[in-house]
């Protein structure tokens, strides 16, 4: 089962089940554009690099916006 990875506007569809999301983070860094700083979620929880993919996730990869005026 394939698993949806956003980062902005940008996304992938891939086979990424039992690899964690560091390991999806190092293999799209350049195809998805993701920052080093990026928060990654799954289905709407906050992760860490350590956590495995399961089947039915979906991987966000957040890069928090600037502060206005600094």
């Amino acid at each position: 089962m394939s698993i949806k990875v956003v980062c902005g506007a940008n996304t992938h569809e891939g086979e990424f089940v039992g690899m964690t999301v560091g390991e999806v983070r190092q293999q799209l860094k350049d195809v998805l554009n993701i920052a080093d700083e990026a928060q990654t979620s799954v289905s709407g929880d906050v992760v860490k690099d350590d956590y495995v993919l399961k089947e039915g996730d979906n991987l966000e990869f957040i890069k928090k916006a600037g502060d206005k005026g600094q």
